[in-house]
């Protein structure tokens, strides 16, 4: 019985966490509205920076950078594509598993680089789909690149409880 008020903790842990979180993030996006918030801002220049003859255009008001490369416009980087909803996944996941300090300490700032480098990746090769295979940028960024994503926080998560099951 005592495992499974545990386990039912967990999981009001988790959802509680999770939608405090969320709700929290919804209204630091409302704060940025109707324009683009820095987070995402932050996403697409890191992109252009690191993807060669490539540009970005913003415009006030509007809540997405737009890419370009080599003179021609790939796609635009909205508030779905700075990957803050999967961090936010993997910090309640965190959240509901009571762990010392330390093991938050560790393990919150290296998961929000992991999946940061991970979402870069994932941007950087949807411009190489939509470049040399458009016609399959839809299934790439639909399905298969956020796959890679949760995947990603899946690994993390687990390496979670592994490193600190017995903290």
């Amino acid at each position: 019985f005592e495992a499974f008020l545990l386990v039912i903790l967990v999981v009001f842990l988790f959802l509680g966490s999770y939608l405090l979180l969320q709700l929290s993030y919804t209204g630091y996006l409302y704060i940025f509205q109707p324009g683009i918030d820095p987070i995402t801002l932050f996403t697409a220049k890191v992109l252009v920076w690191v993807q060669p003859d490539s540009s970005l255009i913003t415009m006030e008001g509007i809540d997405k950078a737009q890419v370009w490369v080599a003179s021609k416009a790939i796609y635009n980087v909205k508030e779905a594509c700075n990957g803050i909803s999967v961090m936010l996944s993997v910090l309640a996941f965190m959240i509901a598993f009571l762990k010392p300090w330390k093991a938050y300490a560790i393990s919150v700032p290296s998961s929000i680089i992991i999946l940061f480098v991970a979402n870069q990746l994932r941007l950087l090769a949807l411009i190489q789909v939509q470049l040399h295979y458009p016609s399959h940028f839809v299934f790439f960024h639909e399905y298969l690149f956020p796959a890679f994503i949760y995947l990603f926080a899946f690994l993390i998560m687990v390496g979670f409880t592994k490193l600190f099951k017995q903290a």
